[in-house]
């Protein structure tokens, strides 16, 4: 489990200073880099789209203000993946279904000792992360069975080898969300499990090998998620992801509104990732990487996108930013957050 902790950030809260402090000082004793809060709303403030995000939140349950049951539903909306460890005293079945139930979340009853957390810790972030934003358990059946049989094991490593660099699929997935969630008419919980799925998995063609240009990749990959039995609207959202707006692209030359919207939303995304990533490449910061990148997919409105897309990229300007930048402070980073 070593390599676990190499470079992996924690952040602790908890309103009981000497606890904070003896977990703090025993996680740093393993090598992790640890940070401690004291309430939720310092949590809140360090966790904030933007700043460099932590492998693993342990949080108390009960604390004055927000409790680390709300805490853990906000940062599992803003972070989807965002692994986390609750702590209470309270051995309620009901309070551990309701933590289970945010997502990737683990539940750790005190009084515990350091070396249960210790391996609390180990367990946590030793869990696969390629399924996105659980929060109610309806969701996350829905999700799984949307994406078929394809294992997690073959999602993380095409992200592995996309050209757009480690973490590629999750920051696409975490764009559309906004952009859908943003809609005159948002998407909805299941919709947006779709969007996700066909997000994480829009290069799964790589599987069978490199793939020079992306309409073949497209179509290989949501032939692999059909003949996988996964979701038909998840494979829609794939095949269809460079289309058009003005008729031009492919697989099908689809024409303005005949594109499904989940396929125009990701082409945005898409695009923006890929722009991003060979600005980066080439030295440029993530931050201004990603302006240019937004700057770029907003002047091709008309021939690639609708002017709703560009609409609603201009409407996302911050968030979008923030996904890309953060996502590329550090290429080393292995967390897909």
């Amino acid at each position: 489990m070593g390599n676990l902790r190499t470079g992996s950030r924690i952040l602790v809260v908890d309103d009981e200073t000497t606890l904070r402090e003896v977990i703090s000082r025993r996680l740093r004793r393993a090598g992790y880099v640890v940070t401690a809060a004291p309430n939720a709303d310092v949590a809140m403030e360090l966790t904030q789209l933007g700043q460099p995000p932590f492998d693993l939140v342990i949080t108390d349950v009960h604390m004055p203000g927000m409790s680390g049951l709300d805490l853990a539903m906000v940062l599992i909306e803003r972070r989807p993946a965002q692994r986390i460890i609750i702590m209470t005293s309270d051995p309620d079945e009901m309070l551990r279904r309701a933590a289970l139930a945010r997502g990737p979340v683990h539940f750790l009853l005190k009084p515990f000792e350091l070396f249960e957390l210790e391996a609390a810790v180990e367990q946590a972030l030793a869990t696969q992360r390629f399924m996105v934003t659980p929060p109610p358990s309806a969701q996350r059946a829905y999700r799984q069975a949307a994406i078929g049989t394809i294992a997690a094991k073959s999602l993380l490593w095409v992200d592995e080898q996309s050209q757009a660099g480690r973490g590629h699929g999750d920051r696409v997935a975490r764009m559309a969300r906004t952009l859908a969630k943003s809609m005159t008419q948002p998407f909805t919980a299941f919709e947006l499990a779709e969007l996700e799925v066909a997000a994480w998995s829009h290069e799964l063609a790589l599987l069978a090998g490199a793939v020079a240009h992306p309409i073949e990749m497209a179509w290989r990959s949501a032939n692999m998620l059909e003949a996988n039995g996964a979701n038909e609207l998840v494979c829609q959202f794939v095949r269809h992801m460079h289309e058009r707006w003005d008729g031009s692209g492919g697989p099908e030359g689809l024409v303005g509104d005949a594109i499904p919207l989940g396929a125009q939303i990701l082409s945005a995304v898409d695009t923006l990732d890929h722009y991003s990533a060979a600005w980066v490449q080439s030295g440029m910061r993530a931050e201004l990487a990603a302006h240019r990148s937004i700057d770029l997919v907003v002047s091709q409105q008309g021939g690639c996108f609708s002017p709703e897309i560009v609409d609603l990229v201009n409407r996302n300007l911050d968030a979008l930013r923030s996904i890309c930048g953060v996502a590329r402070i550090n290429l080393t980073l292995e967390a897909i957050a």
